[in-house]
């Protein structure tokens, strides 16, 4: 008789990973070219204002290196390079966007899928049991590196410095590459694709806090270093140039694969390690109703959101100090007038032109919760609700009644 092939742990990865890539041949390219595109033309932009030490002015270095504006972006690499201060707004916003990138391709081909349960019905095939989670894991890390390397590219093609391009790729790796590994160890833990987000948009929000504090606070710095998001502004791009903190990214994921695999070995297929909590053997009134669920599914959510706001309001609140210094330069004046719409007192200038980025990113929180809608009926739970003594029309504006209210 024919010999049947021995299959390994692994065999069928490289099938799942072509099969990750179709299915998302759009939103990895997308999400790539979005990332990299803004770091290299929030630089251009810059660099257009400030091209050389010179135009830059005391003012300027004097306003990233307040606390409130250290805590947000993080100390500036060099204070006198240009191209230290194009980079200054995206080394740690940036991060942040290729981390949570990461963590989205790394749940969406575990978690999702075996919650969903399409998992077990490949792993009936001639898959590995670790075959998923290590396609996961390539698609992601490859995302991660291309995005990198397309901006550090990017910023050699403005002129920038290349050991500093090179130092600025590196910091981002470091921070998203440590998410990657992340994500796969809370992929494991948790039992739902929403448990694995709260995990890891909490290791994200811990990571950004301890970066947050140790940068501001000279007697914490350490903090930064035990902080993975705390890698991109150490690596003090245009600055001292640490190109090798991408290695403590790499470790990290190194880490947290060789963790994720041993737990994936002690779990059963659609569990996670971590039980989850029981709920209340009685629901509370509002539940009977399609705008109190709505609220039930979109409270953890909100309130992550609003803490996210409080945060930026008193950083904006913070900078408006100093905003009469920062628009001395005709330059930027005339920016600020031109994307605030209108006239008026600099410093209202300044306000306004801070709300209308914030304003997009209330919008953003309307559309997940009417995202819900869409999620809630794929996964067959609005069929039940329909069940009850409600009607569409009423289901839909609960939803739509959470994102309105939730985003003013």
């Amino acid at each position: 008789p024919a010999q049947l092939p021995v299959m390994s742990a692994y065999t069928g990865t490289t099938e799942l990973l072509r099969l990750a890539w179709r299915r998302d041949r759009v939103l990895v390219p997308l999400g790539i070219l979005a990332i990299a595109g803004m770091a290299v033309s929030s630089a251009k932009a810059t660099l257009a204002l400030y091209p050389t030490a010179e135009s830059m002015g005391g003012a300027i270095s004097e306003i990233f290196a307040s606390p409130a504006a250290v805590a947000l972006y993080g100390p500036i690499g060099n204070p006198t390079s240009p191209d230290s201060l194009a980079v200054v707004k995206m080394t740690m916003m940036g991060a942040v966007f290729l981390s949570l990138f990461g963590y989205a391709v790394v749940r969406r081909h575990t978690r999702s899928e075996e919650e969903a349960g399409r998992l077990e019905l490949l792993g009936s095939g001639v898959v590995g049991r670790r075959a998923p989670l290590a396609a996961a894991v390539v698609l992601a890390t490859g995302a991660v590196l291309i995005t990198c390397l397309l901006t550090a590219l990017g910023y050699i093609g403005l002129g920038m410095q290349s050991a500093g391009s090179v130092a600025f790729a590196s910091g981002w790796a470091a921070s998203a590459l440590a998410f990657v590994g992340i994500t796969a160890v809370a992929a494991q833990l948790s039992s739902t694709s929403r448990s694995c987000a709260g995990l890891a948009g909490g290791a994200i929000g811990a990571a950004f806090l301890l970066r947050s504090i140790g940068d501001s606070q000279a007697t914490l710095s350490w903090l930064s270093w035990i902080s993975p998001l705390g890698w991109s502004t150490q690596s003090a791009a245009y600055g001292a140039n640490r190109s090798w903190v991408a290695l403590l990214g790499v470790a990290v994921l190194v880490a947290g694969v060789i963790g994720s695999f041993a737990l994936l070995d002690r779990r059963d297929l659609g569990a996670g390690l971590l039980a989850g909590r029981r709920g209340s053997a009685h629901a509370p009134a509002s539940l009977s109703s399609p705008v109190g669920l709505a609220w039930r599914l979109g409270r953890p959510g909100f309130l992550g959101w609003l803490a996210g706001f409080v945060v930026g309001g008193l950083v904006v609140g913070g900078l408006a100090k100093s905003a009469t210094d920062l628009i001395k330069d005709p330059g930027i004046a005339d920016m600020l007038r031109k994307m605030g719409g209108g006239e008026g007192l600099l410093e209202d200038v300044y306000l306004t032109t801070e709300i209308g980025f914030i304003s997009v990113i209330a919008a953003a929180f309307g559309i997940v919760v009417a995202l819900r809608l869409r999620s809630e009926e794929v996964a067959g739970h609005t069929e039940q609700v329909l069940a009850g003594a409600t009607t569409r029309s009423r289901v839909l504006a609960s939803h739509t009644v959470i994102g309105l209210l939730g985003s003013a």
